[in-house]
């Protein structure tokens, strides 16, 4: 069994109309850092989608006590959104990743 990194991670993604892949890359994200960091936050961000990504991360994630999500209720790009989410985060360490996973998440 390996130990659980004692660093603390904000984990920044942001979304845009990505209702097909959400529920399943958050399901692996946030099962990767649960087994991984004692302490982190996923930050998530809604870049003013127009498909139902918001109501899918609200009904699975919502009330998930290491989530925090946002929205932008106008599509500002995506640098403008990991911009926000890192003035956000809270953590020693801050990073983000595409809800596609383009960097592994382990």
């Amino acid at each position: 069994m390996s130990q659980k990194c004692t660093t603390s991670l904000s984990l920044v993604i942001p979304i845009y109309n990505e209702e097909v892949l959400v529920k399943k890359a958050l399901e692996e994200t946030l099962s990767k850092l649960e087994a991984d960091f004692e302490d982190f936050e996923l930050i998530l961000i809604d870049d003013g989608s127009r498909d139902n990504s918001v109501k899918i991360i609200k009904d699975n994630f919502g009330q998930h006590p290491r989530v925090c999500f946002f929205e932008n209720h106008i599509n500002l790009n995506q640098g403008v959104t990991v911009q926000r989410g890192f003035k956000i985060a809270t953590k020693e360490f801050v990073t983000f990743n595409g809800i596609d996973l383009p960097l592994a998440i382990d």
